[in-house]
C-alpha cells in the first residue's frame, strides 16, 4: 500500500465521519424543532394531548375535544 491509497483511505474515513455526524445534527436538531412546535401550539390552545402510561404525549382527537365541548355547554346551560 504506498502513500496515496493510505491518504485516500483516510480522506474517506474522514468524509463519512463528517457526513455521519451532519446527519445526526440535523435529525437532533429537527426533533427538537418539531418538540418546541408542539408545545407552543399546545400553549396558545390550538391543539390538546394527553400524556400515555409510558410517559408520552398523544394527539386528542378533534372528535373527542369537540364532544367535551358540548357537554361542557350542555352542563352550563340553565335547563327550561
Amino acid at each position: 500500500m504506498d502513500m496515496s491509497e493510505l491518504l485516500l483511505s483516510i480522506s474517506i474515513i474522514i468524509g463519512l465521519v463528517g457526513i455521519s455526524f451532519y446527519l445526526g445534527y440535523h435529525t437532533a436538531k429537527s426533533k427538537f424543532i418539531l418538540g418546541y412546535l408542539f408545545a407552543q401550539l399546545e400553549r396558545e390552545d390550538h391543539i390538546r394531548t394527553k400524556t400515555n402510561n409510558n410517559g408520552e404525549q398523544e394527539l386528542i382527537p378533534i372528535s373527542q375535544v369537540v364532544a367535551e365541548a358540548l357537554e361542557k355547554d350542555r352542563a352550563t346551560r340553565p335547563s327550561n
